[in-house]
């Protein structure tokens, strides 16, 4: 079932859990890498975010400096 946003807002909810959907989404990017990898024998026209980005999103400057502290 599809629920908008907006029927939430008319309802008068504040907030709201999308428990699963970021879950399904990557499990469905998994399957496009993988199928392209099988069949063209390459990831090079799969998108995906960088390393960096990766990076970025778990903070991992801070957690580079958080390690130092307790080498």
């Amino acid at each position: 079932m599809h629920t908008p946003i907006s029927r939430f807002e008319e309802l008068g909810v504040s907030g709201v859990i999308w428990a699963n959907h970021q879950l399904r989404a990557s499990t469905l990017a998994m399957q496009h890498v993988c199928q392209d990898l099988a069949q063209n024998h390459s990831i090079k026209d799969s998108p995906m975010v960088s390393v960096q980005e990766l990076f970025r999103l778990q903070e991992q400057n801070k957690l580079n400096e958080d390690e130092k502290k307790y080498e």
